[in-house]
């Protein structure tokens, strides 16, 4: 049974000091290699910088693997399903990566990147995470919500990423691949019913008609099939070194959740990192990473796509949200664009880490239209946070 609304106002003030310089492993599944995955730094246009290896300690900025230098092409596709996640709520070190080149409170010179209304302190490596926070405030007052709760609706075959990588060689280094972000809808039986994935590359998933477009840029056409449209998320330029994918996604949607349960978010300057390990006849991605920047206006926004497991929004006038929305709005730690530590943040931190298995595309169809769930006077998309 979750906590009362009351219990939440107890943890408020815990929540709101959430990081911290902590130094020690994340052995905690699925992100065995959250504190050292590496670092993005970020610019203006949401594309990463130079990268490199990440050194030790707090101040060590871990940062992303460079690219190897020029290998063969390839003509290998791979196609992995997320099977669980964890975005480190109620985790001492959750996981995530270097966003901001900076090691907030943790080394003498390196403060916050932008101006923070509460100072966010970063983990060990410079890793950048206000969404734990917010998500383990979440998770003790709404039904359904948290790591737990999407790993399931991913194990039960409702729902779930898809990663597809097009032009592998197969080998350890890859100079150039392309990779396509999508959604998976679920595995539907011969009921249509949603079905238990096997994970060893046989379950077929169909992909979400919103993750794709037509290729003049209009909606996508169920009709065409996965070959007749394009992906509206995708990095041809994604690499592989040493086994470790990394990709870019400057600007991207995410949704979590099966069923009526479920949530959308927007983020930018996001990256997938990941090791591609080979896998009976396909390969999985393990020890990976989704990082990005959540800006504030996209996180109302998101509020407003929640759905309870009985299909029920969540609005404004709901008693827990007038609660949690200074949390919210204290939480800022990261600016979007390329700013300085005078200009104000505008977003929060993410770090999803995620274990994706082999499995198959089949078909798109619709089935993420969502009405409005709240009147106008009482939707979070509206929702702003105060000067």
């Amino acid at each position: 049974m979750r906590p009362s609304t009351a219990a939440a106002l107890v943890v408020l003030p815990v929540l709101t000091s959430v990081t911290s310089c902590l130094i020690g492993s994340f052995d905690v599944e699925p992100s065995a290699a959250a504190t050292s995955a590496g670092g993005v730094d970020a610019g203006p246009d949401g594309q990463g910088g130079s990268g490199g290896s990440g050194g030790e300690g707090p101040c060590g900025h871990a940062t992303y693997p460079p690219p190897p230098g020029t290998t063969t092409e390839g003509t290998d596709e791979v196609v992995v399903a997320l099977r669980s996640v964890s975005f480190g709520e109620n985790l001492p070190s959750p996981p995530g990566l270097d966003l901001d080149g900076m090691c907030t409170c943790c080394c003498e010179g390196e403060g916050p990147s932008c101006l923070q209304k509460k100072t966010s302190c970063d983990f060990a490596g410079g890793i950048d995470n206000a969404v734990a926070g917010l998500f383990e405030l979440f998770d003790i007052g709404l039904v359904g919500f948290g790591s737990e709760d999407f790993s399931q609706h991913a194990e039960d075959g409702q729902w779930s990423v898809l990663l597809r990588l097009r032009g592998y060689n197969g080998e350890a280094n890859d100079d150039r691949v392309e990779m396509s972000w999508l959604v998976g809808l679920g595995i539907f039986g011969a009921l249509g019913r949603a079905q238990k994935p096997q994970w060893d590359g046989t379950d077929a998933w169909t992909v979400a008609s919103s993750c794709l477009t037509a290729p003049d840029g209009g909606a996508a056409d169920p009709a065409l099939g996965l070959e007749g449209n394009v992906p509206r998320y995708a990095d041809t330029k994604a690499y592989i070194t040493e086994h470790r994918l990394v990709a870019s996604l400057p600007d991207a949607e995410i949704l979590l959740g099966g069923g009526p349960n479920r949530i959308t978010f927007h983020l930018v300057g996001a990256y997938v990192v990941g090791d591609l390990i080979a896998d009976g006849a396909g390969y999985r991605l393990t020890n990976a990473l989704l990082v990005g920047q959540w800006r504030i206006e996209d996180f109302f926004r998101a509020l407003s796509t929640y759905r309870n497991a009985d299909g029920s929004p969540f609005c404004t006038d709901d008693s827990l949200y007038e609660i949690v929305k200074p949390t919210i709005c204290a939480s800022v730690d990261i600016y979007s664009g390329s700013g300085t530590p005078t200009t104000p943040c505008d977003g929060f931190s993410l770090g999803m880490a995620f274990e994706a298995h082999p499995a198959t595309l089949v078909d798109v169809a619709d089935g993420l239209a969502q009405t409005p769930g709240c009147p106008p006077e009482s939707d979070p998309a509206t929702d702003t946070c105060p000067p």
